[in-house]
Order: structure tokens, then sequence, then C-alpha cells
């Protein structure tokens, strides 16, 4: 009698142990649920898209949206549930998000969110500069800018792709006009690619990647370099260099990945965002502006203070200036060697291999736009440098000429 009577309770237990755990998924289902429905209607609202687009999104709807993502966030982002083996979070949850469509919450820094603040001085070791044969004066002139700021600029010389590659290259007529056909060398037997068709680069882009290849297989040599900072000759510094780094890498989650320390990551020091993106909506855009918002609001929900950097998605572009940690340099040299696509696609490739990539917000290092571009021939002289920077949530105010030391508007 008392063995059926413990087996009774214990099954009664089990049960409504089971009961819990499944009222729990639903209400963070419920939660999860309502907590998207209210971020469609605001990006709705934002772009116009909505029944009511010249409305601002109402202070009680914003709020409600808080209140959710901070009980969905303490549901499924506990830091506690993850800060060992990493299980139940991931690298970057934007790219996630992207290529699944679940939402996952990020994985903390090795030493937490709240970690004491990374000296700047303390790296990158070395400082280099991509710059073209013949363009010493552009690298001239950053060298002594950059010494202003007590970083030493070394030159690397970059590769010429259009003197590497030409033989590759053919021209043809399609529909009436002068393109540039591709027979790639490194694949034998593959078809020719014609511009806009996957897999075709132009010659500078072809050697941008064989420059950082060099670059990196070079960095490798030097077993003293931890991290090294890589700029292209057409950067702009922001004009309080010095006091931005520094505000860009006392936020753990931000410098902890490139520290001489850590397991390794890369965080760029500015970027080019083309469009705001339909996230929360799964598309091809979905990238862009609105999905970095949310990945930096998240980080404030959890941790009660800003982040000063997001989690790159594939609509996040540009290497004009960048942190690289050691660890990635042997998986950057091999990838570009190989690669098919513009180097700044490199981003989601190091986050599947477990590298965490992140760029700073409001960039500290913005391109030149003003010129044309030697990677890319399409980009010729900007015809409104200002609304590209717009675009790119520039503040070309904050921006300094390196010959002028003066904003550079």
């Amino acid at each position: 009698m008392a063995v059926t009577t413990k087996t009774a309770a214990a099954t009664a237990g089990t049960f409504l142990a089971l009961m819990g755990i499944y009222m729990l998924m639903s209400h963070v289902s419920h939660l999860s649920h309502t907590s998207k429905q209210l971020h469609e209607r605001i990006a709705r609202i934002e772009t116009g898209l909505g029944d009511e687009p010249e409305a601002r999104v109402p202070h009680d709807v914003q709020q409600l949206m808080q209140t959710l993502d901070a009980k969905l966030e303490n549901h499924v982002a506990d830091e506690t549930l993850h800060a060992g083996d990493g299980s139940n979070c991931v690298v970057n949850p934007s790219l996630y998000y992207e290529d699944t469509g679940l939402v996952e919450p990020e994985c903390p820094p090795d030493k937490g969110y709240n970690a004491v603040t990374i000296p700047r001085l303390s790296f990158p070791q070395a400082t280099y500069m991509l710059n073209l044969p013949g363009h010493w004066n552009d690298f001239d002139v950053r060298r002594e800018h950059m010494l202003s700021h007590g970083f030493k600029l070394q030159r690397f010389v970059a590769a010429e792709g259009a003197k590497l590659f030409s033989s590759e290259y053919k021209e043809r007529e399609v529909d009436g006009k002068k393109v540039l056909e591709l027979r790639d060398a490194r694949y034998p037997g593959s078809k020719p690619l014609l511009p806009g068709e996957e897999g075709y680069l132009t010659m500078g882009e072809r050697g941008y990647l064989a420059s950082m290849s060099n670059l990196f297989v070079q960095a490798l040599k030097d077993p003293q370099v931890k991290t090294v900072l890589v700029m292209d000759d057409d950067a702009l510094l922001h004009c309080d260099f010095n006091a931005e780094l520094e505000r860009v890498l006392s936020d753990s989650r931000c410098g902890q990945p490139v520290a001489h320390g850590g397991k390794g990551g890369v965080l760029l020091l500015g970027s080019a965002v083309w469009l705001n993106g339909t996230w929360p909506e799964r598309t091809k855009w979905t990238g862009g502006w609105f999905q970095a918002e949310d990945d930096m609001n998240k980080i404030k929900l959890r941790t009660g203070k800003p982040t000063q950097c997001y989690n790159v998605d594939r609509k996040t572009m540009g290497s004009f200036g960048v942190l690289y940690h050691r660890n990635t340099f042997q998986m950057i040299a091999d990838w570009a060697k190989q690669a098919q696509e513009p180097f700044d696609h490199l981003w989601p490739y190091l986050t599947s291999n477990g590298i965490p990539v992140r760029a700073a917000y409001p960039s500290l290092i913005i391109q030149d736009v003003r010129h044309e571009s030697s990677v890319d021939p399409s980009r010729k002289g900007q015809e409104n440098f200002m609304e590209r920077a717009a675009k790119h949530r520039w503040d070309m105010t904050q921006f300094c000429d390196p010959k002028t030391r003066k904003p550079v508007v």
C-alpha cells in the first residue's frame, strides 16, 4: 500500500513538473510572439509600410515592447544558463536569425559583460595601411595624422589587381555594351563569369583579397603581434580618435574579443550599412540598421547599459578600419586566397567558425568617399558624399581631413 502511494505521488509530481514546463514554454512562446508583433508594427510605422506612415511610435507601445523584451530575455537569455560551454547561446544572434529564423541569446564575453576597462595602449602591436604603388603621398599624409594620435603606421604595399589578373579578363559585348568576362584561373574548367553573376570579382577586388592574404601571412611571422589594426589609405579618422577608441574598447563585448588574452575576434571600427532592412521579416534583405538596433537594444536590456558595438549581419560592409586578433590571421589568409566574393563578405564566414565579429557604433573610422575607388570602378567620384554618409550614419562633422586636421564639413 505504501509503495503504491509513493508511486502515485511520484507520478503526480512528474505530471505537475511536465505541466509546469509546458506552461513556462507556452508563456515564453506567447511573449516572443507578442514581442515580435510589436516589433513588426513599429518597423511598419517607421518605414511607412503601415496605415500610419507619418505617425511616431506611441510611447505606450514602446514601453510594452521593452517590458516584453525584458521578460523574454529573463527566460531565454539568463547569463547563468550559458556562461559555461555556450550550448544555450550563439556567437552572433543576428546572423543566426537570418539563417534559421530562430531567436537565441548572445554568448557573453569570456570575462562577462562588466569586465574591467581594457587599456587602449595595450594594443594593437601593429598598425598597417594598405597602399598601392605610386600612391605614397596618401600614406605619408595619414602616417603623420596617425602619429599625432600615438600610432606608428606601417605601409603595406598592396597588390595591383590590374597587373596580376588582367590575363584572366577578356572584353566582350553583351546587350550592346562592352564588359569584362572573367575566367578565374584558380578554378580551371569553371564557366566564364560576367559582371553581376555570383563569383564575379573585379580586378581591384581580386587585388584587395591578395593584399589581405599577404598581410596576414606576414603578420603571422611575428609572434609578438597579437592584434593588428588594418586600414585602407582612404580612411578618415574621428577627430577625437583616441577618446572614441577608448570608449569602444572599454565595452567588454567590443574590446575583449580583440584583446591579447581573448580567444579571438574582429572589431570593425567603422562600417557601411546601406539600408534599414526588412527585419523582423526574413528576406534576402533582413539585415540592416533595424536588425543592428535590435541587437544593441537587447544588450542594453540585458546589461542595463548601452553597448558600443553591434553584431554584424549580411548587410554590414566595409573593411577600411578593422582590428583583428591573431587567432583569426591564418583563417583569413586562407579564405582570401580562394574567395569568390569581396573581402568584406568575410564576416559571416568567420562567425560560422565561432569568431565574434562586431562593428563599433557610432563609427570612428570611415571611408573617404569623395573620390573614385581603386577597388570598385563602379564607384565613381561620389555624386553626393553627404547622401552616402547619411545612409551609413556617418556624422561628417566628426571626422577630420588628414591634411588639414579639421572636420571634413
